[in-house]
């Protein structure tokens, strides 16, 4: 066997520039699961920093004792000081405030310095233990000067140490600073001697998330003389070896039947798997090997190459992949999980080249079901697909890769139309539905009415309340384009009417949801349902799933309310979420509202970052219609950046601001203009207008700004161009007019 290959670590520095704000603060927490690095991270920064005194304690093997614990602490102090070790010692583990008091005054008499306490694997004892949690309230918040704890734990953190991080009396640094991204991932192949491409970077990502651990496990078994895809096989082995060959045959084919699933819950993998899978399921989160945790979702999933290396054992084993769907296909009809089917045969439809026999072997095994008469045991025949009120759209749902959202929507109308057959109705108009929501998201507002008109008919006949819902829904934000109010109070009547006459509760829910974000699209605060308003004032109380399904509703009700500081709090959770679930379309908003929020607290250079990559996202897939939704509130951000900004940026704005077909007023007092193709000039374009405008010659102008004549020429036919006019007296007439409405 050759000499093991020595992995080149390279340093991040937007690492550096998290831990550095250790040194603000009292209490530092970084949180997160194994496997990230985060200890190497925080001990290698310390080293690097001169005269700062590092403290490690490290309560692996703790005992989760009082006394063990105060007597690790005071043998770690010895590095301050013997005597302080001392004195710490004699004073004993406090009792009272009384007591602390006393530690408080010994750490102050004794630490000159800049002094670090890193306390590691704080997941072995309980921080959350009052009498632990009020010593180490203390000893941060009353500031002892030079002094700074850091907690580095794998648990999840109460919602207490949420709450301090929102009062500033702490900081939260958590597992996702530390994922390596694309440029990272490139830079730590190359100094270790790998040249890697943009695809080979992609890939990798795509395998690893960025988790360090599988990133290093990569770089570890890559092979310079062969391709990236056996590099990967490398990677699989490792984890075999360290992981799946120590389980017991039993775990291993428990393991084996999920790894088909995308996701599942403890109670859903002992339905499929017929055994009791909780205690493997919970280890390997616990320690995170592998296995993810969605606390929003309540369910687990596998790290993707983990996965891979399971579906590799799969092929040699005798489990039958056909039983295994059959399960899982009977789960989601018992609990009535429909669009759970409908995304995976989606999803496999666009993965087809990869993944084809799990394409058929779900197809076939949903075939079966109906063939078997499941179905109609089940009462699946026109059932409603009770669909949940996410981010305004259905489209979303199945639209996870960039610049494919045209190619997902004609497999997405493929295999609806298969499903509806399936099932006999269940489904029935959601075709057009999501075909009318993406003409919509695109700015093709005339067709996607057309559309729209389809599925409230189709969807109406056959009893499909949750699409009829949103293809209400969607029909009222092309009402509120068109600036068709009172059609609009009469659509959200309707709709009301519609739940009371079929009992909907549900739906009710939705409706109320749908009512209030048109609502707030109007600037009509006061008729959003109180008990929205009621939820919006709990932030942090609320499953994290209800705020999912419920965050453009509650984002446009906090920035009607003025309360910017608690949107962007939001955000932050909602992009994170996005990001990891692939969510493009509520990525999109997210961003738009986090520029609007920023821009509203003054913050213009992290309103105009956000903006940006919400254009950058939305651009790939021309979709246009969340920033004409919230024009009201990105209306300045949008004047400030054209004014500020690059030719590129403006050229941006451009796809924005082009697709708005008519004039109205929005909720702001704001105008936005039909074809405001002021948004489009460039800097230098503006110039030549205005001097156009004082009534200067070609000439005059080109001696002014120090150019040719011809190139006043060439920015003349560009103006020409964007104002859509053939002539210098139109454009005068037309320049002068949208600049004073502008």
């Amino acid at each position: 066997m050759g000499e093991e290959k020595k992995i080149v670590a390279f340093k991040r520095k937007r690492i550096d520039e998290e831990l550095e704000k250790l040194f603000t603060t009292g209490l530092f927490i970084v949180t997160g699961k194994g496997g990230y690095g985060k200890t190497t991270e925080v001990l290698e920064f310390l080293r690097r920093q001169n005269n700062v005194n590092t403290i490690y304690l490290s309560l692996m093997f703790s005992e989760n004792d009082e006394s063990w614990l105060w007597k690790k602490l005071c043998t770690a102090f010895k590095v301050v000081s013997e005597s302080l070790s001392k004195e710490m010692d004699s004073l004993g583990f406090p009792n009272n405030n009384f007591d602390i008091d006393n530690v408080i005054e010994a750490l102050c008499k004794n630490i000159k310095r800049e002094t670090v306490l890193v306390c590691d694997d704080c997941n072995n004892i309980d921080i959350d233990n009052d009498r632990i949690k009020k010593l180490i309230e203390r000893m941060t918040f009353e500031r002892i000067p030079y002094f700074h704890i850091v907690l580095i734990t794998r648990k999840t953190l109460s919602s207490q140490y949420t709450y301090y991080e929102l009062k500033n009396k702490c900081v939260i640094l958590k597992e996702e600073v530390f994922t390596f991204n694309k440029n990272e991932i490139g830079e730590l192949f190359n100094i270790n001697g790998i040249e890697v491409n943009e695809e080979n970077v992609n890939e990798i990502y795509d395998y690893t998330f960025g988790w360090p651990l599988y990133v290093y496990l990569l770089v570890k078994g890559y092979d310079l003389k062969e391709q990236l895809f056996y590099n990967l096989l490398k990677g699989f082995k490792l984890i075999k070896n360290l992981l799946y060959e120590r389980m017991e045959e039993k775990e291993q084919n428990i393991l084996l039947k999920l790894c088909l699933l995308d996701e599942f819950s403890i109670k859903q993998a002992v339905y499929i798997t017929e055994e009791s899978a909780e205690r493997i399921i919970k280890t390997l989160e616990h320690e995170n090997l592998c296995v993810y945790y969605d606390v929003t979702a309540h369910t687990y999933k596998f790290n993707k190459l983990f996965k891979l290396m399971l579906r590799g054992e799969l092929e040699k084993s005798s489990i039958d992949e056909e039983e295994i769907y059959d399960k899982w296909m009977e789960w989601c009809i018992k609990k009535k999980t429909y669009i759970k089917i409908l995304e995976k045969i989606i999803f496999l439809e666009e993965y087809k080249v990869e993944d084809m026999n799990a394409k058929n072997d779900i197809c076939n095994s949903f075939k079966n079901i109906c063939e078997r008469g499941n179905l109609k045991q089940f009462n699946v025949a026109y059932e409603d697909l009770e669909l949940s009120f996410l981010h305004n759209s259905i489209l979303c749902k199945f639209h996870r890769k960039y610049s494919q959202m045209k190619n997902v929507l004609n497999k997405a109308q493929k295999c609806i139309k298969e499903f509806i057959n399936f099932t006999d109705g269940c489904g029935y108009g959601l075709e057009y539905l999501i075909t009318g929501e993406y003409l919509y998201m695109i700015g093709n507002l005339k067709e996607a009415e057309v559309f729209v008109h389809k599925a409230i008919e189709k969807a109406e006949n056959k009893n499909q309340h949750s699409i009829y819902v949103y293809a209400s829904f969607l029909l009222m934000k092309i009402l509120w384009n068109n600036n068709d109010k009172n059609i609009i109070y009469i659509k959200i009547n309707k709709l009301e009417e519609y739940a009371e006459a079929y009992d909907l509760n549900k739906t009710k829910v939705n409706i109320d949801l749908a009512g209030a974000y048109i609502y707030g699209l109007l600037g009509k605060k006061d008729r959003i349902s109180d008990w929205i308003k009621e939820y919006s004032r709990n932030l942090y109380e609320i499953d994290k799933n209800d705020i999912e399904e419920m965050f453009n509703v509650i984002g446009i009700l906090l920035l009607l309310e003025e309360r910017y500081s608690e949107l962007k709090g939001l955000c932050k959770v909602m992009i994170q979420k996005y990001i990891h679930s692939r969510n493009i379309i509520g990525l999109v908003y997210a961003y738009i509202y986090d520029a609007a929020a920023a821009y509203k607290l003054k913050e213009i250079s992290s309103a105009a970052e956000a903006f940006i990559k919400a254009i950058n996202i939305a651009k790939r897939d021309n979709i246009i219609m969340p920033f004409v939704e919230l024009s009201a509130f990105i209306n300045d951000l949008i004047i400030n950046l054209r004014e500020n900004s690059s030719d590129f940026m403006k050229d941006i704005i451009k796809n924005i601001t082009v697709c708005t077909e008519v004039r109205y007023e929005n909720v702001c007092g704001k105008t936005i203009l039909k074809n405001s193709s002021i948004f489009d000039l460039t800097e230098r374009e503006s110039e030549v207008m205005d001097l156009i405008c004082t009534g200067e010659t070609q000439n005059d102008i080109a001696e002014n700004l120090h150019v040719s004549i011809n190139t006043i020429r060439y920015h003349l036919k560009n103006i020409y161009e964007k104002l859509e006019v053939n002539n210098k007296t139109l454009a005068i007439e037309k320049y002068r007019n949208i600049s004073a409405k502008a």
